[in-house]
Formats: C-alpha cells, sequence, structure tokens
C-alpha cells in the first residue's frame, strides 16, 4: 500500500457534478438573499410612521425630518393672513389701553422679552415672513399648486371648524355630569375688526405651540421612552402619537388658567372643570386634524371656532 495517495485523474461526469453542487450552494445563496430583502422590507414598513396624509409628502410610510419642516413651513404660509392681523391687532392697542396678548404668543416671544414688545414683534414679523417665503420657494421647485392648495387648506379648515361645535357639544354633555356644566356668555353679535384678527390670530400661534412643538417633542420623548422599554417600533410610535395627543391637551387647557400662565404676566383664567375638560376635548380634536390634515388645516379651523364663539354661535343643543 503506497504511502502517498494515488491522483486519481478526474472524470468529466465528476466535474459535471462538482458544478452541479456549486450551483446548488449558489441557489442557497440567492435564497437566503430573498429571506433577508423580505426580512428588509418588513423592517422599513416596521421603522415607517403611518398615521398621516399631511406630513407623508412623498407617499412611502415614512416622515422624515425634511417633510416635516415644510408641512409645517406650508402650514405657517396658509397661516399666514391670521398670523399678520394678530400682529396688527396688537399694534392697534391705544394709549392707557391693557394691551391683551396670546399665551402661546407670549409662550414664543419669552426668550424676547428682555428686548422689549416692538422688537419682539419685529422678530416675530421676520420669522413668520422668512417661514413663509421658504415654503413658497420650496413649493415651486417641487411643483406644488400653491393657490389651490391654499384654497384647499381654508375649505377644510371651514368644515371642520363646522364639526367641531356639534362634536365638542356632545362632550360637554356627556362630561356635565363629572365636570359641571360650563358657563358662556351672551351673543355679542358682529365683533370689531381689532378682537376678531386678535382671537383668530391667537389660533394660528397656539397651532404653533400645543399642536406642532409640543406634540413633535412629546411624540419623540415618548417614543425613545417606549423603545427603551423594548416595544416594537411600530407599536412605540402608535402609542407615542395617543400620548402626544393627550400631553398636548391637557398643555393646551392648561395654559388658559392664571395658575399656569402667572410668570408670563399674561391674564389667564380661574380653573373650571368643566372648561378643562372643554378645552382638553378641544385640544385632543385639534391634534387628529393636525396629524390627518395638517397644521394649516387646524389653525383656520381653530381660528374660525374662536370667531364662531365671539360673535355668539352656539353649537346646537350645547348648552
Amino acid at each position: 500500500m503506497p504511502i502517498w495517495p494515488v491522483l486519481r485523474r478526474r472524470r468529466p461526469q465528476d466535474e459535471d457534478a462538482e458544478l452541479e453542487d456549486e450551483d446548488s450552494e449558489f441557489d442557497d445563496f440567492e435564497d437566503e438573499d430573498e429571506d433577508w430583502d423580505e426580512e428588509d422590507e418588513e423592517w422599513d414598513e416596521e421603522e415607517g410612521v403611518d398615521w398621516s396624509d399631511a406630513w407623508d409628502e412623498d407617499g412611502d410610510g415614512e416622515i422624515s425630518a425634511l417633510e416635516f419642516s415644510r408641512t409645517v413651513s406650508f402650514g405657517i404660509l396658509s397661516m399666514l393672513p391670521l398670523l399678520l392681523g394678530y400682529e396688527w391687532a396688537l399694534g392697534q392697542t391705544g394709549a392707557g389701553q391693557v394691551s391683551t396678548r396670546s399665551i402661546a404668543e407670549a409662550i414664543l416671544s419669552t426668550p424676547l422679552r428682555p428686548f422689549g414688545d416692538e422688537v419682539a414683534a419685529s422678530v416675530r414679523l421676520g420669522a413668520i415672513l422668512l417661514l413663509a417665503l421658504w415654503a413658497m420657494v420650496g413649493s415651486f421647485r417641487r411643483a406644488v399648486p400653491v393657490v389651490p392648495r391654499l384654497v384647499r387648506v381654508l375649505a377644510e379648515g371651514a368644515l371642520a371648524a363646522i364639526l367641531l361645535g356639534p362634536i365638542l357639544a356632545m362632550t360637554a354633555e356627556a362630561a356635565a355630569p363629572f365636570v359641571g356644566t360650563m358657563m358662556t356668555g351672551e351673543a355679542s353679535g358682529v365683533p370689531e375688526l381689532r378682537r376678531a384678527a386678535f382671537v383668530m390670530g391667537g389660533a394660528a400661534y397656539e397651532e404653533i405651540v400645543f399642536r406642532v412643538l409640543a406634540v413633535a417633542l412629546s411624540f419623540v420623548v415618548l417614543r425613545q421612552g417606549a423603545a427603551w422599554f423594548g416595544l416594537g417600533r411600530r407599536f412605540s410610535s402608535l402609542a407615542a402619537a395617543f400620548g402626544a395627543t393627550g400631553v398636548s391637551a391637557v398643555l393646551f387647557a392648561a395654559f388658559h388658567t392664571n395658575l399656569a400662565t402667572a410668570w408670563l404676566g399674561s391674564g389667564g383664567e380661574p380653573y373650571d372643570p368643566a372648561l378643562f375638560t372643554w378645552r382638553a376635548a378641544s385640544g385632543v380634536l385639534l391634534t387628529g386634524i393636525v396629524f390627518w390634515r395638517g397644521v394649516g388645516v387646524a389653525a383656520w379651523a381653530h381660528a374660525f371656532f374662536n370667531l364662531a364663539l365671539l360673535i355668539g354661535v352656539k353649537p346646537p343643543s350645547a348648552f
């Protein structure tokens, strides 16, 4: 028996068999690649935050930071008449009159308070115009039909304002046994232009503070917290969306009370459980509009609703 192995001549059949084995191994690798691709697709779907038609501009099921900023900037562009009207109303305060401020605007202007009201108003106006210009330029670059979209925002806002009344009326009636009946003032008729511009513009500032900044910040914090506890990405996003809605609604209602606004120097109202519930429910509905149709629609819905309350319109069977 030889010590070294005998080298046997390779036959063609043996080479074909080895090639077939290599092909089968290659096919196995292809199957593994397909499995990885499917897992990647499932991961991408799970990664996406699929709650809103308004924020997801490209329809890929995900909301990027760029899409978020574009949507907010276009929302501010649609709010431009409301915000400019508010600034005009502030400038119409005569000598000896107490300047009433929107709570939301006072919050935004807090860093500018040491520079005086005039500087703060100029900075706010400049920021509004820059954001509106950015939204306009970006819309033209993406070939977005600006005028039809603005008209649609206005129409949807008016429709949402009409629907808010009956929904909030039913909420007030359902909550009355627990929080009491909310007292309302008498109808004041057609308000003066300055007062109308003030309440409608204040609504726009409230949407920026409570429905954009508060919701976005709360969502990020709550989603990271849910992920830290090991919850799935989709469940974390859903839970964060509901949690951010609740946080925003409570903040919105709380910052209309004098307890929460004392540090701002702006007058709030005494705490009333019925009124607090009304405003919290309003915050939930408006946040839903922001998620679904965008902040511009929510701002105009809020503005029209405030105007109706100022005139004295009451929802059917509300009070």
